[in-house]
């Protein structure tokens, strides 16, 4: 009688251990599947960032949604292009924005002749543990002046950012969508 009670007890087992390997080959199955829509078609693709523009740090220096404001049909070769850009420190005492000039070229971008700043003082500064606005409309702003070739909607313009910390820092500056409020006015002009 044990032998039986032994031999059913197997069978038992391995009927459940087959139930747990179908179900473990049914979840893998399922994970699988779930994956087959993440491609250039799925829903998030199409879901623009909340803050589109660029990110960077140098040193205690933030560079917060660094953005062109959205041009319909993109700017032309040779255009001025406006920039905005949002500078938060941490440092203890002031930073000062010594040099702001093109950047290296990369993959879809397109570059200025020189990169200068729009009704602004001579120097500036961003306060300790502060902030500093270069957007159109609200005041000084930069300008890539001169872009070499045109720039589309998706493509960048590069720049570097050179502070008294002895920090700096290159960013691609993209275009905004054309729904995403850059300036406080309606048009921006670039010229200065």
């Amino acid at each position: 009688m044990a032998t039986t009670r032994t031999q059913a007890g197997a069978r038992t087992a391995h009927r459940l251990s087959g139930t747990k390997l179908g179900l473990a080959i049914a979840c893998v199955g399922m994970l699988l599947a779930s994956g087959c829509d993440a491609g250039k078609n799925a829903e998030t693709s199409r879901e623009a960032p909340a803050i589109p523009g660029a990110d960077a740090q140098a040193g205690p220096i933030a560079l917060r949604d660094v953005i062109i404001p959205f041009h319909e049909g993109g700017y032309p070769a040779g255009s001025d292009v406006p920039l905005a850009v949002r500078l938060f420190s941490t440092a203890g005492q002031p930073v000062r924005l010594v040099q702001v000039a093109p950047g290296t070229a990369g993959t879809m971008t397109v570059q200025a002749q020189q990169v200068t700043l729009c009704r602004a003082p001579t120097s500036l500064v961003v306060p300790a543990e502060g902030y500093l606005l270069l957007v159109p409309g609200s005041g000084p702003y930069l300008v890539a002046r001169k872009i070499r070739a045109a720039l589309p909607y998706g493509a960048a313009v590069p720049v570097r950012f050179s502070f008294s910390t002895g920090n700096s820092v290159q960013v691609d500056v993209p275009m905004a969508p054309p729904t995403y409020p850059v300036a406080p006015t309606t048009t921006v002009r670039p010229a200065c």
